[in-house]
């Protein structure tokens, strides 16, 4: 649902997150499929810094996005 605030095109920092983290797990588990079962710890690190950034209200991913132009 986009609020109509926005501009059509621009994603919020939450969404850009979202899909920053889902493409990495995603990623992770298919070269883990047709590659090598070690590809399954990028999913792994992507949870744990998920938990973390729930934890610590914080979120690495989202400072590293927020800099980006």
């Amino acid at each position: 649902m986009r609020l109509k605030s926005q501009k059509a095109g621009v994603w919020s920092l939450e969404r850009q997150v979202r899909f920053a983290a889902g493409l990495l797990v995603f990623l992770g588990v298919i070269l883990s499929v047709v590659l090598n079962l070690m590809f399954l710890t990028l999913p792994g690190i992507v949870g744990t810094d998920l938990i973390f950034a729930a934890v610590t209200d914080t979120c690495g991913m989202a400072m590293v996005l927020a800099r980006m132009p």
